[in-house]
C-alpha cells in the first residue's frame, strides 16, 4: 500500500508541474511595474518554458531573483521562484543538495503566500513542493507532508472551484493514501472528473484517471475514458500527448483492453 501512494503522487506530481507554466504565466499585471522588472519576469517564464535545455532553470531563477531585488514583496515573483526550483532540483542527483533544493522551493512558497494569501499558484506550488519533500524523507516521516499537500488544494479550491490542477492532485491523493488516513476512492475518482471537465483537452488528466479505474478493476469505464482521450483533436500539450498516447497503448495492450486506436 506504501508503495502504491508513493508512485502515484510522484507520478501525479510530474504531470501538473509540467503542465502549469504554460497556464500560470500570465497572472502578473504589467501597471505599475517598471520596465526592467517586467523584463526580468519575461526572460524568467521564458527560460523556465524551456527547461529541458541544460543550465535553462537556472537562468530562470537568475533572472527571478533579479525581479526579487527590484520588488522584494512581490508574490508573483516568489511562487515563480519555487516553481523554478522544481527545474533545478529535478535533475540534481545528490540526495541531500535535492532536498535542501526542495527546502528552498518550500520556502519560496511559504513567502509567496504570506505576501498574497489569495494567490492560488503560492498555493499550488506550497503543495506540491511538500509532496517532493514527502518523497525524498523516507516512509514515516512523510506522512507528516503528505497532510499539507491536501490543505493547499482544498485551500485553491475554496478560491478557484474549476482549478483542474488541483482537481487532479487531490484526486491522487484520495486515490492513493490509505482509507484509514482518509483515502477514499469515490472522492478521487470524483475529482479526476472534475479535472477532466475543467480542462478537457489535457491527455494527461485521462490518462490518470484510467490508470487508476485500472487498479480498481473499473475496465470498461477505464476503456471509455481512454477513448475520450485520443479522440481530443488539439491536445492543450501536444508533446505530453505523445507521451500519454504511448503509455495509454501500453495500458491498453497490458489489461487487453476493447479499444481500437488504429486512426489515431
Amino acid at each position: 500500500m506504501i508503495k502504491k501512494w508513493s508512485v502515484f503522487l510522484v507520478i501525479s506530481l510530474f504531470w501538473c508541474v509540467e503542465s502549469l507554466p504554460l497556464v500560470a504565466q500570465t497572472s502578473i499585471s504589467p501597471a505599475g511595474l517598471t520596465d526592467q522588472y517586467q523584463l526580468s519576469i519575461k526572460f524568467g517564464d521564458q527560460f523556465y518554458l524551456s527547461r529541458e535545455v541544460p543550465g535553462n532553470a537556472r537562468k530562470a531563477l537568475k533572472y527571478y531573483h533579479q525581479a526579487l531585488a527590484l520588488k522584494p514583496d512581490s508574490g508573483d515573483v516568489y511562487w515563480r521562484l519555487s516553481r523554478a526550483m522544481y527545474g533545478v532540483y529535478r535533475a540534481e542527483l545528490d540526495p541531500k543538495k535535492k532536498k535542501e533544493m526542495i527546502l528552498q522551493g518550500i520556502e519560496y512558497a511559504e513567502k509567496a503566500v504570506e505576501l498574497d494569501p489569495k494567490n492560488v499558484e503560492a498555493h499550488l506550488f506550497l503543495g506540491l513542493n511538500y509532496g517532493q519533500y514527502a518523497l525524498q524523507v523516507g516512509l514515516w516521516r512523510a506522512w507528516y507532508y503528505i497532510f499539507p499537500v491536501k490543505r493547499e488544494m482544498e485551500i485553491i479550491l475554496e478560491m478557484d472551484p474549476q482549478n483542474p490542477y488541483a482537481h487532479i492532485i487531490l484526486g491522487t491523493w484520495y486515490f492513493t493514501v490509505p482509507w484509514w488516513l482518509g483515502g477514499n476512492n469515490e472522492k478521487g475518482t470524483n475529482h479526476a472528473y472534475q479535472a477532466i471537465q475543467y480542462q478537457p483537452d489535457y491527455t494527461s488528466h485521462f490518462l490518470h484517471l484510467s490508470t487508476h479505474l485500472l487498479e480498481l478493476g473499473r475496465k470498461k469505464e477505464a476503456t471509455q475514458v481512454l477513448r475520450q482521450m485520443f479522440q481530443i483533436e488539439k491536445p492543450f500539450d501536444p508533446m505530453i500527448a505523445i507521451e500519454d498516447r504511448m503509455t495509454a497503448k501500453q495500458l491498453i495492450k497490458k489489461h487487453q483492453l476493447q479499444l481500437d486506436f488504429s486512426d489515431e
